[in-house]
């Protein structure tokens, strides 16, 4: 079936269904509609608010004082808002989806649409993340090795290391609980994808506490702990663009047939 479906394209995906199979998403558009995905609607919602929040402190002190730490806490909250609202598209309600959708494309095109576009942008998402992991290896590499530790530069690293300390215990405790919320509405509604999701929230809590480990260290006077929290940082973000990339490399005719018959789906 699936090499048939290959044959065919997309074009004409909305008439290659069979009596013996499911009607046409009806298990995909049913748990848009489930109670409990109002809920994780409101979830991605709050998480998208508090990664952004999170992403413009983090970006802007790590830019400013030359800290990668926060740097990395700033790309991680960029991808975890970006996760967000792939969930809030994935569970658009059925009113938005009237709005937005082509109508003249069957419910079987719509979801090869969408399949490619998640395809397409969690993929992009994992080389940007391969990439900059090694220009935290480099950025960290040399300021270990150039970085001068004098009152000039005393200033920069005292910031970077209050931030860190004051935005590092909160983001892990958010995004603990958001980790465990992500996997409860995974199982509630089906979807493996959503439970797969809070790997980034779970990545994201790492890095919060790394950052915030390295800032005791810098509060005393160790400066080097930020640049190697840089380097930790470094193979966090190797192996989550790895994993994401590794997770979405399949035929997308494929994926929307095991949607389809299944009801399941792959991250």
């Amino acid at each position: 079936m699936a090499m048939a479906m290959r044959e065919l394209g997309p074009e004409v995906l909305g008439s290659a269904s069979d009596a013996s199979r499911p009607d046409p998403c009806v298990d995909r558009w049913s748990r848009a509609e489930h109670p409990s995905s109002r809920l994780f609607r409101l979830l991605c919602v709050g998480t998208a608010f508090c990664s952004t929040v999170l992403m413009f402190v983090a970006l802007v002190h790590g830019i400013g004082d030359g800290a990668m730490s926060l740097v990395g806490v700033g790309i991680e909250a960029a991808v975890d808002i970006l996760v967000s609202l792939l969930f809030l598209w994935r569970y658009r309600p059925q009113t938005v989806r009237r709005r937005l959708d082509d109508p003249s494309l069957s419910d079987e095109q719509l979801l090869y649409k969408e399949v490619s576009v998640e395809q397409c942008t969690q993929v992009c998402m994992g080389f940007l993340m391969m990439g900059l992991s090694g220009l935290f290896v480099f950025k960290a590499s040399y300021k270990l090795r150039f970085w001068n530790h004098d009152e000039t530069t005393l200033p920069f690293d005292m910031d970077a290391a209050s931030i860190s300390s004051q935005i590092a215990w909160p983001c892990v405790g958010v995004y603990t609980i958001t980790t465990g919320l992500r996997l409860h509405f995974g199982r509630e509604l089906g979807d493996f994808q959503v439970a797969q999701g809070a790997l980034v929230s779970l990545f994201l809590a790492l890095m919060g506490a790394i950052a915030g480990y390295a800032s005791v260290f810098e509060i005393k006077g160790d400066w080097k702990a930020e640049p190697l929290a840089g380097l930790v940082f470094a193979l966090v973000m190797f192996v989550e663009g790895f994993r994401t990339i590794y997770t979405h490399f399949y035929e997308v005719e494929d994926e929307v047939e095991m949607r389809l018959t299944a009801g399941a789906s792959r991250l």
